[in-house]
This record gives structure tokens, sequence and C-alpha cells, in this order.
């Protein structure tokens, strides 16, 4: 009872009913200077969930593709490591691969090591967002939107993967600090923080570049009497310069990158329809879709009703004009591609996150008492359950494929001249990085490439060959080439099977 009256107390306001009409009073933005040992406390539990979630059981997945492919990148020469981040290895950025081949050098390579930058990049991100709902509507709004970040499904799953991904979530998450919190900044040193955390963004992420446009649109409508901020007692406005060379930067790095945006132009490989593939960014990226696209939509109606508060009509401007070219931007790439293919997938609108958690905060935020954090909390952890989170801590991890016991399992029946197939043949790479011997190895590339490798017996007559498949319809696939009903070693989505 203790922890619930102090939590109570965690504002000074007085929110006893939680009432959606015109012109209620919301949470007063928190005083500067105020200290608070139960907020400092309530801080440092989210943080400390944040890093647990993100740290336990970190090394137990085995490496797939995406990360095998960051691996490749960064264990050759310098001249490789560039060659490799041209071609869009590593999201069709640099700077998460640097990063990485630097800790890499320092402390290894191992799956922990790897992983460990995107953990502690996921517990900067959950800080930010910390630090931003404290200033805007007080210290129960940051702590209710600390917990939605800490618990979010894709938060969790992106921290704990060697990949850009939550690199590009916390720049994003700067961006909007930058840009909605004030504090005694100037307006200019603001600005170029903003510009360094949007170049960061850029360099992260391909499409980091649709958020950033999305930023510089606020900027431009910032200008409007309507949504000018006051500081000092003077209309205060971000500087467009920094943001401007932050989108001079994108554009020099597509240029630099012009070969490999042919290519995914020409081809790529998500084939399915547009709005099928929408629905899953929203199903994904709005865990629980129709409860937490409503509770969103909720708040944002509260900030609507609450707008003559400045702070809030700025939170609104910031979420319509960033969301929709974060929304809008891959369609618009998918609809002027050269094939059937798009470019519609749930992790290229991450960026969505940081935004939607805050109009859902302040939602909470607006719940009398301490209810507000355990909603918070209540939600978050049914979208864990409900997501199945549990599953990207065992061995299998994230593309459910156990590499590691497979190879355990393959090495120790491989014998001298045999060969292995690898089918998709992109996956050879996780299987290498698990010492699978590269002279064994035959990429197929497609199901005709697959049928000529099984008819081939090179390079060894006398030897056997081995097919590593990654399916999750395996039955399917091996009926395609005629090797149904053959005993097979299972793990997870790779299955090991001799054909010869």
């Amino acid at each position: 009872m203790a922890q619930m009256s102090c939590l109570s107390a965690m504002d000074s306001r007085d929110e006893s009913v939680f009432a959606l009409t015109i012109g209620a009073r919301g949470p007063e933005p928190a005083q500067a200077g105020q200290k608070h040992p139960w907020y400092t406390f309530a801080c440092g539990l989210v943080l400390a969930l944040s890093l647990a979630l993100g740290i336990y059981r970190l090394g137990e997945p085995c490496l797939w593709f995406d990360e095998a492919a960051i691996w490749e990148t960064i264990r050759g020469t310098w001249s490789q490591f560039w060659s490799r981040v041209r071609s869009g290895e590593d999201c069709g950025g640099c700077a998460h691969a640097l990063v990485l081949r630097t800790a890499c050098s320092l402390l290894g390579s191992s799956e922990f090591t790897m992983r460990l930058p995107s953990v502690l990049t996921g517990l900067g991100f959950v800080a930010v967002m910390l630090t931003t709902g404290h200033f805007l509507w007080g210290r129960r709004a940051a702590i209710c939107v600390g917990l939605l970040a800490a618990l979010h499904p894709e938060v969790i799953c992106w921290s704990r993967q060697a990949r850009a991904y939550s690199f590009e979530m916390l720049g994003a998450a700067l961006c909007l600090a930058f840009l909605l919190v004030e504090g005694k900044t100037s307006a200019r040193a603001r600005g170029i923080l903003l510009g360094a955390a949007a170049s960061l963004v850029v360099l992260i992420h391909a499409f980091g570049v649709f958020f950033v446009v999305g930023v510089a649109l606020f900027l431009l409508c910032s200008r409007l009497p309507w949504l000018a901020t006051r500081q000092n007692g003077t209309e205060s406005h971000l500087p467009l310069r920094p943001l401007g060379g932050a989108l001079l930067l994108s554009a020099a790095w597509m240029v630099f990158m012009q070969s490999r945006i042919r290519q995914n132009l020409s081809d790529f490989w998500i084939k399915d329809s547009i709005v099928s593939n929408y629905r899953g960014v929203f199903q994904t990226n709005l865990p629980i879709l129709p409860v937490y696209a409503a509770l969103v939509l909720l708040g944002i109606a509260l900030l609507i009703q609450n707008h003559a508060q400045a702070r809030n009509r700025v939170v609104l401007c910031v979420f319509l004009l960033v969301i929709l070219p974060v929304l809008g931007g891959p369609l618009g790439v998918s609809l002027v591609r050269s094939g059937t293919h798009n470019f519609i997938l749930p992790r290229y609108f991450l960026p969505m996150i940081p935004l939607c958690l805050l109009p859902l905060g302040y939602l909470f935020s607006r719940l009398p008492s301490w209810s507000g954090v355990v909603a918070s909390l209540g939600l978050g952890l049914c979208t864990l359950w409900v997501c199945d989170t549990a599953r990207l801590y065992g061995p299998s991890g994230y593309d459910a494929c156990n590499n590691r016991d497979a190879l355990v399992c393959l090495t120790g029946m491989l014998g001298e001249g045999d060969r292995v197939i690898v089918y998709p043949g992109h996956q050879s790479l996780a299987l290498q990085y698990y010492k699978l011997p590269a002279a064994m190895v035959r990429a197929a590339w497609g199901q005709p490439a697959l049928q000529k490798l099984l008819e081939s017996s090179e390079p060894d007559p006398a030897g056997r060959t081995w097919l590593a498949i990654y399916s999750a319809t395996i039955d399917d696939e091996l009926q395609a080439v005629g090797l149904e009903n053959r005993p097979q070693w299972d793990f997870g989505n790779l299955h090991i099977l001799q054909v010869k």
C-alpha cells in the first residue's frame, strides 16, 4: 500500500477523474529542479526491466541469416567492409556496422557480443522515451510511456539481435526528444542536435529518410502561429539548416548505394500483396491490433480535446506529419518499382512505434492515481504473451532455425568428399558462422538450381550429398524435388537429410 500511495503522489496534479471533456486540463509538465525519490526509483525499475529483457539468455538463440550477413560484413578487411556496406547488407546503412565492427574487434564475435550493442541502444531508446514523456506530461506519463516502450514486443525483438533496427528506433526517439523537449537548451543547439540525430537515422536504415522528411515537414509547419512555442518570452523555432544537412547526407548515401538501389527496384524478395503486407505492418507494430490501435486513437482524441495546451498541439502535429511519410514512403517506392514486388515489411516501419507510444502513454497518464501505471504494465505484459515473445529466448530464436545444433549433428556425420547443398542459398552464411567448411557448401539459389545440384555427383563421386533446407512447409518443398519420405533431422524450420 505504501508503494501505491507513493506512485499516486508522483505528480502534484489533481487528476482524480478521468474525463474526456472539451477544455479538460491535462497533466502539467514536471517542474525543472523538482526531485522525487519514488520517481527516480520507478525510472530505475523500468530501465532495469528493459535491460533484463534484453540481456537475459542473449547468447542462447542461434544467429540467423541477417545476423550472419552482418558477421560476414564486419569480419573482413576494411575494403571488404565498405564493399558490403555499399551493397546494402546493413539495412542500407553503415552506422550499426561500424559500431559492431569496433565492438567485435575488442570483445570477439560471439552471439552475445554481436547483440550487446543492440541491447544497449534498446535501453537508450527506453530512457529517451521516459525523458520525453516526463517533459511533456509529468512523472506518471513518463512511467507509462517507459513501461510501454520496455515491454513492446518489437522493441524487445530487435534489441536482442545483431541488426540495426534498435539503433533506428533510438535515432527516431532522439529526433522526437529534440523536437519536443525544450528545457533550457537554446533553439539553435536543439536544431544542431536534431540534425545529428537525423543524420544518424539516415545512416542506419535506407528508409530512415522518410522519418527525416516527416520531421522536416513539421519544422516547416512549426512556423505557423498555431504551433508557435515560446522560450524566454519570445517565439522559438528550430533551425532548418541542420536537418537539411541530414537530407543531403541521405541523398549522397543513395548515390553511393545506387547499384544496390537499382537492383532492389528491379527485383526484391517481398512478393505478397501490398494490402496484406500493410495489415502485417499494423498487426506487428501495434500488437493486439484492435485494442492497441483503439487506445492510440483514444489518446489522440484526448490530445485533440486538450489542444489548448501548446505542447499537445505540437505532439499532435509531430504525430501526423511524421507518421504519414513513415507509412507512405515505402508504398511510394513500391509503386515505382520495375518488378512484381514491394517493400512493405513490418520492420521497415519501426519509427512509428515511438510516435504511437506518446499518445498511448498520455492516455494512461490521465487515469486516476496509479491505475495508469498498472494499465501500462498490464497492456505490456499482455502483448508479450499474445505475441509469444518467449520464443525469442530459445535456441531457435527469431528465425525458428536452430543452426547451432544442426551443425553439431551434421558435423558428426560428414566425411571426406561430402558436400552440403543449402537451400535457399543465402542461408549458407549462418551455417558457415557455426564452422561448416565453405569448401563443402553448394548454395542453391532457387528450385531449378536445387534440382540441378541434386542430380549432379560432383565433386567426388564417392562422397555423400546432404541437403540443409530451410522451410516452414518442408513436405511441399521435398515433394517438389522428389525427396519425400526421406529420413530427416529437424531443427525448427531447418531440416537436414541425406540425399545420396
